[in-house]
């Protein structure tokens, strides 16, 4: 037996009363995913939900612009504005399960009794509570939408401001070369373009609509996301150890399997080594490293964010953009270094993308940047 006491359009109304009432008019079955009514189509009656759930939507035929503004369940009524007002419907409703409504009009209500009086006096109750509630959802998705155009914006701002910094660097590639005969070591003036692009980098993260977790920037689980780096860092660890050792096969005149006076550059054998600059300089790049990959977290983050806001597919595109970025911020080194680079940076690019986390790819960077340059001296 239906139990009419789950209608709100029947409170104040005796229950056999209500139900002899609902029996007079015959249940129509949707299945799920039927569009139970079209937004704009002509309605005079109200419908009763016996059994399923319904979705309420604003722009359906539009995949960019619809909204959901309601789930009706069993128990709920629809139609009662636009059959009091004779008005076309404002809202499209889709079946999500299996549905069976009852459906009448107001011309259908006894002209007397509770039910032509009580009736009218719940629908217009539940047309201004439901108002309330879409207002309120309508608000949330506009509220969404806004944040999203601001996101976009930052986004955009950010990426506009990289490539201007990296066309001041290409500017100053010829003022570098004049100056490095009097540097003791090249690394001085990655430092000096290194903390530049730091500093705005942070600057723009900081006056961004996004929080800095979104762009994998926290500590939060802090020694899993570092174990995770080491870990993923060890098969190319491996690799750089055979390439080492098949180099230093192929000439031992020139190479051994440990050099780590390379990478000062103040001496070609191990007589010559200097422990102390050498912890200095290792020192220099650890810290280095976490701050590039705080550029490049900034860079791909954005770019992945703006990918997905837009609908576009990502994929490997923000992994390459942000890594050519990276390699080209090498190339007063060398050019030959900058395409060496480029190579262990799709590996950090792809690392940021599968784990999103800042910590554990500058781990990584900082470890194998250490025992590729510091330790094995691998030639550049």
């Amino acid at each position: 037996m239906e139990d009419v006491t789950r209608y709100a359009l029947f409170r104040g109304v005796d229950a056999d009363e209500a139900r002899a009432f609902i029996d007079t008019h015959a249940a129509i079955a949707h299945p799920e995913g039927a569009w139970i009514v079209r937004e704009g189509d002509a309605n005079d009656a109200i419908h009763l939900i016996e059994e399923g759930r319904i979705g309420i939507w604003r722009n359906a035929d539009n995949e960019q612009q619809r909204v959901k503004l309601a789930t009706l369940e069993a128990g709920d009524s629809f139609g009662e504005m636009s059959a009091l007002e004779n008005e076309t419907t404002t809202a499209t409703l889709i079946a999500e399960t299996p549905v069976r409504l009852r459906r009448f009009t107001l011309a259908d209500l006894p002209k007397h009794g509770a039910l032509r009086e009580q009736v009218p006096l719940n629908i217009a109750r539940s047309v201004v509570g439901r108002l309330a509630r879409t207002n309120d959802t309508v608000l949330r998705g506009h509220l969404a939408q806004l944040h999203s155009v601001q996101v976009q914006l930052s986004i955009s701002i950010f990426l506009t401001k990289t490539l201007v910094a990296l066309a001041l660097y290409i500017f100053l590639m010829p003022v570098t070369q004049l100056v490095k005969p009097y540097l003791p070591s090249d690394s001085i003036i990655s430092i000096f373009f290194i903390v530049t692009y730091l500093v705005v980098s942070m600057l723009i993260v900081r006056q961004s609509a996004l929080a800095p977790h979104e762009y994998g920037v926290t500590f939060k689980n802090w020694p899993r996301a570092v174990l995770r780096g080491v870990m993923l860092t060890l098969p190319v660890l491996a690799l750089l150890l055979s390439a080492k050792y098949a180099l230093a096969l192929m000439h031992p005149d020139e190479y051994t399997l440990f050099e780590p006076w390379r990478a000062t550059g103040t001496a070609t054998t191990a007589q010559g080594f200097d422990l102390a600059l050498w912890l200095g300089f290792t020192i220099a790049y650890i810290v280095l490293s976490f701050a590039q990959e705080f550029i490049r977290c900034a860079i791909q983050g954005s770019l992945g964010i703006f990918y997905r806001l837009t609908g576009a597919q990502d994929r490997w595109k923000s992994v390459l953009v942000a890594n050519v970025v990276f390699a080209a911020l090498h190339t007063h080194l060398s050019p030959i270094f900058a395409l060496i680079v480029f190579v262990p940076g799709l590996f950090w690019g792809w690392m940021y993308h599968r784990e999103r986390s800042f910590i554990g790819v500058a781990v990584s960077h900082a470890v194998l940047g250490t025992w590729a340059v510091f330790v094995l001296g691998v030639p550049y």
